[in-house]
């Protein structure tokens, strides 16, 4: 057996140890063994694609929240577009458009805070350079 069938193998046994655990409402346990690789949580999330699970789905999103351009996002709502998951597409829009806005929201933040720092800065500077004495010296 090669080795890269051997891995999705391994890689569907996985799958469906988790989902089976999540169907059994045995969260905690299924949180436990969820991969951290890129290509196994796409694996994962294209698994409860195939089974049309919304509710899997929703659980992965909050458990694993990963970035809204990720690959296994990406790859999840090509898929569940292509099979006409309506429920499972909705839900993914729906979460890749409030991961955006939560960046934007931080970004925004971010760039008050900074413009803050330097206004603050600003001030510092303008307030030290007011009060700083003249040279009285006599250059000859």
């Amino acid at each position: 057996m090669p080795a890269t069938h051997a891995m999705d193998m391994n890689n569907e046994n996985l799958d469906e140890q988790i989902y089976i655990l999540f169907l059994e409402n045995k969260q905690t346990e299924a949180r436990q063994i969820l991969p951290r690789n890129q290509e196994k949580i796409t694996s994962l999330f294209i698994y409860g694609i195939n089974r049309d699970n919304a509710n899997f789905m929703q659980w992965l999103l909050t458990t694993k929240k990963p970035l809204f351009d990720s690959l296994p996002i990406q790859e999840s709502l090509r898929i569940s577009q292509q099979n006409n998951h309506n429920e499972i597409t909705y839900l993914l829009k729906n979460y890749i458009q409030n991961e955006r806005e939560a960046l934007s929201r931080e970004l925004e933040k971010y760039i008050d805070t900074e413009i803050a720092k330097i206004n603050n800065h600003q001030y510092y500077l303008d307030k030290t350079t007011d009060e700083t004495p003249e040279c009285k010296c006599i250059i000859s």
